[in-house]
C-alpha cells in the first residue's frame, strides 16, 4: 500500500496534475487505487460565495476526478478505482449544499466513468456517510489508514458537523473499507 497526501512523505496534491503524474510515474500493474480526499464549504446557501462553491468543485469533486485520470492507465486489467462522496448526494441536510453538489457530481461520474473504462476495470464511488470511527480498534491497515485520513485530514468543518449531526453515523471504517474492496459500490 502507498500511502500519499499533502502532508506525508510521498506529496501529492489532488488538484496539482503534476504532482498525481509523480505518484504514479513508473507505475504500472496498480490493483486498486482508492481516493479518500477532497473538501468542501458548508453552510446556508444563501451564505456561499462563488469561491466557496469553485473550492468545493475544484477540490471533492474536480480532485478526485483528476486522481481517477492520472491512474486509469496503471491500473492492472480487471483492477479498480474508487473515490468517495457522501450520503448528502441523496440526503441532503441545511447547510449541505455544495457538499451535496459534489457529491452528486461524483455519483455522476462514476456511472458515466464505469461505462468508459477498459481492460475490466472497475469504476467504484464509495458513498459513504459520516462514519463513527473508533481509531483504537485499528482492525486492519485499511481501516487504520482510513481512521488517519478522516482525523487529519478531514479539516475543522467535517469534525464541527460530525458533531452537529450524529445521526448520519453509520458503521466503522473497517466496514466501510471492506465494502469498497469488494466493489460493493461498482458502477459495473
Amino acid at each position: 500500500m502507498i500511502r500519499a497526501s499533502r502532508s506525508s512523505a510521498m506529496r501529492v496534491d489532488i488538484e496539482d496534475a503534476a504532482t498525481l503524474k509523480a505518484l504514479f510515474e513508473g507505475t504500472k500493474d496498480v490493483d486498486a487505487v482508492v481516493c479518500c480526499a477532497g473538501g468542501a464549504d458548508w453552510g446556508p446557501l444563501a451564505n456561499l460565495t462563488d469561491g466557496d462553491f469553485i473550492l468545493s468543485l475544484r477540490y471533492k469533486l474536480m480532485g478526485q476526478v483528476n486522481v481517477v485520470r492520472a491512474a486509469m492507465d496503471k491500473v492492472k486489467d480487471g483492477g479498480s478505482t474508487t473515490v468517495t462522496s457522501g450520503i448528502l448526494a441523496t440526503k441532503p441536510m441545511p447547510g449541505s449544499v455544495a457538499v451535496s453538489q459534489v457529491n452528486s457530481g461524483l455519483k455522476g461520474f462514476v456511472s458515466a466513468a464505469g461505462l468508459d473504462m477498459q481492460r475490466g476495470i472497475r469504476m467504484i464511488g464509495a458513498i459513504i456517510a459520516l462514519i463513527r470511527a473508533d481509531c483504537r480498534r485499528r482492525d486492519c491497515e485499511a481501516a487504520r489508514w482510513a481512521c488517519e485520513l478522516m482525523g487529519t485530514a478531514s479539516g475543522k468543518r467535517r469534525r464541527e458537523s460530525a458533531a452537529a449531526s450524529p445521526s448520519f453515523s453509520v458503521g466503522s471504517v473497517a466496514e466501510a473499507a471492506a465494502l469498497v474492496s469488494t466493489g460493493a459500490f461498482s458502477s459495473r
